[in-house]
């Protein structure tokens, strides 16, 4: 069985699973009457792994195209526990044990599917106007009910622990020198909530002569007795204080001890802190490039 311009594997899209540790994501959707003869007519992925893409942009379902690879006899088979993320069932909102999705749930035309499910691992959105969805597991169940019309769930949640005070001596000043910049030598600097424009405000205390000075919005608001400064992130998370004109805002003095900067530094320590104190993790968790090389595409015969 040929690729037609008209065929599409699934009638619509339950949830997006992943993506796993490639990268890669799994669509999970509504097979439509003769799937398995379709997943027949493609050739098995012909390169090591099973990671062979279909060249060119395959339409899952109405509206929705995606870079997709060939499924694997395991695939076929609804056998998807090489992806290594959850699988949830649809039907209960729990995960298929192993991954593995029931023989007789993937074709629609067998008595009694009420909810028919298949699976097609992708590896990116190449564009459409459906909307994917992913379905959130939760590892324990909830302690009360709620609306769900009503509830925020917050992702990208890091595991955090106490902070701990860091001191340093940034520079002396010069009162002859307008806008003078104090750079922190360490990062990154922790921000907490705050009723502020921004929403939040920073750990850092400041101090020239032993005087504590106090962080503000902008320069331009301040009077020339104001202790206050500034500050500034860079994309690196370098943070910088920048200290008044004179006009606007004190200019740092000329001491032997000027501009000692502490800050709240999340450490490895065992610990607790209350929700949402906790607004930057220390590290970032980036996905390790696997040193994997380009595998030939599959280019279907179209029949018209």
């Amino acid at each position: 069985m040929a690729l037609t311009v008209d065929a599409v594997p699934f009638g619509g899209v339950y949830s997006v699973a992943g993506p796993n540790d490639d990268g890669d994501l799994l669509v999970v959707g509504v097979p439509n009457t003769g799937i398995v003869q379709f997943l027949a007519g493609l050739p098995v992925p012909s390169v090591p792994g099973g990671k062979q893409q279909i060249c060119n942009p395959v339409q899952l379902a109405a509206g929705l195209y995606a870079n997709v690879y060939l499924p694997t006899q395991e695939e076929r088979k609804g056998d998807f526990s090489a992806f290594g993320r959850a699988l949830v069932d649809p039907a209960t909102g729990a995960a298929f044990p192993g991954g593995i999705i029931p023989p007789n749930r993937i074709d629609p035309a067998v008595a009694g599917n009420l909810t028919p499910v298949f699976a097609w691992r992708i590896a990116s959105v190449a564009s459409g106007n459906d909307t994917l969805h992913t379905n959130l597991v939760l590892a324990n169940s909830l302690a009360y009910v709620y609306d769900s019309s009503t509830v925020s769930i917050y992702a990208n949640v890091v595991k955090a622990t106490h902070g701990q005070t860091q001191g340093e001596v940034l520079g002396n000043g010069d009162a002859s020198q307008e806008l003078q910049k104090f750079q922190l030598h360490q990062s990154p600097l922790t921000f907490l909530p705050a009723a502020t424009p921004s929403g939040a405000e920073s750990t850092l205390t400041l101090r020239v002569n032993e005087i504590e000075w106090h962080e503000a919005d902008n320069l331009f608001v301040l009077g020339p007795l104001d202790r206050k400064y500034i500050t500034q992130t860079d994309d690196a998370g370098i943070t910088t204080a920048i200290t008044g004109t004179g006009g606007r805002g004190l200019r740092a003095e000329r001491v032997s001890e000027a501009g000692w900067g502490s800050r709240s530094q999340h450490q490895p320590a065992a610990g607790h802190v209350p929700k949402t104190s906790a607004r930057q993790a220390l590290t970032r968790k980036l996905r390790p490039w696997t040193g994997r090389s380009f595998q030939p595409c599959y280019t279907p015969p179209v029949v018209r």
